[in-house]
């Protein structure tokens, strides 16, 4: 190979390595011109970020309004129970006085709200973590009706605010006696400083469902976990 070749060949790659250069840059100028191609990959990265968002959030709205529609039914049915227990103030005089704690595995629980939700259902989300076969199928079914009462009655000081703590009160309701067998109450605000205290502002209600797995004897199900 000649000097000669050797420089055609090295003059041949520096005029196509220019032409690329120009090329990759004529759509897209130096920094220095006020519109550089990191604004365009800025912009790119933007819209992916946009565009999951709306997929995560369209996503989430579709599967509330399924879970909506898939529970209207049973909502209908057990509303009418669920208003009917609400306000019942009668207390056994004996703690877990009833038949509902001997023989557990026989009843069939349902957990409703003191005060309807959001979207106005009196049934709680938890109680379809029920597995199935401890699910009332009917209103006459239904023993003990497990009552959640959500109060706001204190606040956690920060050093600049004032944050709000939500309890919740949890009531057994032995229908065959029409009154309050048991009482637990789950409190909101941090007792440690472990992983896994309870944020004030939050309402504990995965505390209060494993609270009534407890004491009902069963391994909930996944299903919903919602703020009130």
């Amino acid at each position: 190979m000649t000097n000669q070749f050797k420089s055609d060949k090295a003059e041949e790659i520096y005029h196509l390595t220019n032409k690329i250069r120009e090329k990759n840059t004529a759509g897209c100028p130096q920094k220095n011109s006020g519109c550089g191609c990191n604004w365009v990959g800025l912009g790119l990265l933007a819209g992916s970020f946009i565009v999951f968002f709306l997929i995560v959030f369209v996503g989430f709205s579709l599967i509330e309004s399924n879970f909506l529609e898939n529970t209207a039914k049973h909502e209908e049915m057990f509303k009418s129970l669920a208003i009917k227990y609400s306000k019942l103030k009668n207390k056994s005089q004996k703690p877990k006085d009833s038949v509902i704690f001997d023989k557990v595995y026989n009843f069939k629980p349902l957990i409703c709200y003191e005060t309807p939700d959001r979207n106005n259902r009196c049934v709680a989300r938890i109680n379809y973590n029920i597995p199935e076969a401890r699910q009332p199928k009917t209103p006459n079914e239904a023993n003990p009706i497990i009552r959640l009462t959500i109060i706001n009655e204190r606040t956690h000081k920060t050093r600049d605010s004032e944050v709000p703590i939500y309890d919740i009160i949890i009531d057994y309701i032995d229908v065959n006696k029409n009154m309050i067998v048991f009482t637990q109450k789950i409190k909101g605000d941090p007792q440690d400083y472990t992983d896994n205290r309870i944020k004030p502002g939050t309402i504990p209600i995965t505390q209060a469902q494993k609270a009534i797995s407890d004491i009902m004897r069963y391994t909930p199900d996944f299903a919903w976990i919602d703020s009130y």
